[in-house]
């Protein structure tokens, strides 16, 4: 019989959802602070069902694991109609390190906003923006507008109402909005008007419509990344325009359009990110300012992963789409010895729409020696924990 994971010995992995009991739990992507700043609370999304898109009206429970209590049930604290299966409602701790404050993105049934809570208290605070990242000092946002990522890929934006926009391929009014969070002010830092102008720069592209549909803030809060792309024609496919601004809107162009994908901050201007450094695709890090790069194994690291650095940096996690037997698997890199183990395999049946797809989206826990990650393996939906000490430890780290 076929296994529905495979373990490195090394490692221990638990579930920390209840196993199937109506609801389906996850997290989402892999860069957002899941877990507390004292590694005690785990912030999931629970839903009822995962066979189909999300639909308006569909609300998800965003509830707290408390990770030092295996045996208590996720505890609610909020709902939200603003979600999707690859972000979840974009719920995270802020700021990061934080252990008392959320922060998630909510529909009032007129608009998107952002809520920034404390679940112990119950007190809340509400944005007229929804954001698409946090600075890691909690004091910017981004936003952008989830309709019309709704539009591009579904399984990363909103299904509450129809982009304003959805006629204009790149309309002045709307792109990347600045949100304050700490007043709650908002403007428009760099339009899609502007963005067309350096990406669409050939006679082919000039019309075509465009969307941002990942951006970053950096570590030390004052740059982001951002990758533009354009809505493909039928049957066709997309390329990546790669670029980082400031605070000010001034916009670094790193790429035209091309293959870009994930990526993670390692510092103010660092960037670890799958892409092709122009020899192939790879993970590389690539420096914002000079555009220098570095490729990483390729040999190990030879498919596109969701890839983020430890909280010392000196580990690599990553976890990639199914292979040829169905299996994700989760690899870990040491970036002293420059030698990679897979850590686990994990058996991902398919589904009939790609945006519900359950990437492992592989999070690391505050210490430095875990992983959380969500997986289907099991035949439901839901959140696991995988111990990595013993092969942190047999490092020499």
């Amino acid at each position: 019989m076929k296994q529905n994971a495979i373990l490195h010995p090394e490692v221990a992995v638990r579930l920390l959802t209840p196993a199937d009991d109506g609801h389906q739990y996850f997290f989402g992507y892999y860069d957002l602070p899941a877990i507390s700043g004292n590694g005690s609370l785990h912030l999931v999304n629970r839903v009822p069902f995962r066979d189909r898109l999300p639909r308006s009206g569909d609300v998800a429970d965003l509830c707290l694991l408390d990770l030092t209590r295996p045996d208590q049930a996720p505890v609610p604290f909020a709902q939200t109609s603003a979600w999707n299966f690859q972000q979840g409602a974009l719920a995270q701790w802020v700021p990061e390190g934080s252990s008392e404050q959320v922060l998630y993105n909510d529909w009032n049934g007129k608009t998107y906003e952002t809520v920034i809570c404390r679940p112990a208290t119950g007190q809340e605070r509400r944005i007229g923006k929804p954001v698409a990242t946090v600075s890691p000092d909690g004091r910017w946002g981004l936003s952008l507008n989830f309709d019309r990522i709704w539009d591009f890929r579904p399984g990363y934006g909103y299904c509450c109402q129809k982009d304003r926009w959805t006629d204009d391929p790149q309309p002045e009014e709307d792109g990347i909005w600045l949100v304050n969070l700490l007043s709650g002010d908002s403007r428009l830092l760099i339009s899609y008007a502007q963005l067309g102008m350096l990406y669409n720069d050939s006679p082919e592209l000039e019309n075509r419509k465009i969307v941002v549909n990942h951006i970053t803030f950096n570590r030390t809060s004052d740059r982001f990344l951002f990758l533009v792309r354009f809505f493909p024609e039928p049957g066709g496919h997309w390329l990546t325009g790669l670029g980082t601004a400031d605070l000010s809107g001034i916009v670094y162009k790193l790429r035209p359009y091309t293959y870009a994908s994930h990526y993670h901050w390692r510092d103010g201007r660092t960037i670890l990110i799958h892409a092709d450094p122009g020899t192939g695709k790879a993970l590389v890090e690539l420096d914002d300012l000079s555009q220098n790069t570095r490729v990483y194994d390729p040999d190990f690291f030879s498919q596109d992963i969701h890839c983020s650095y430890s909280p010392d940096r000196r580990w690599i996690v990553g976890d990639g789409y199914p292979d040829k037997d169905g299996y994700r698997a989760i690899q870990l890199y040491d970036r002293h010895s420059k030698k990679g183990l897979v850590v686990g395999r994990f058996q991902s049946p398919a589904v009939p729409v790609v945006d519900i797809r359950c990437d492992l989206h592989v999070r690391w826990h505050p210490s430095g020696r875990a992983i959380t990650f969500d997986s289907t393996h099991e035949g439901f939906r839901g959140v696991y924990f995988m111990d990595l000490g013993n092969v942190i430890d047999a490092s020499g780290h």
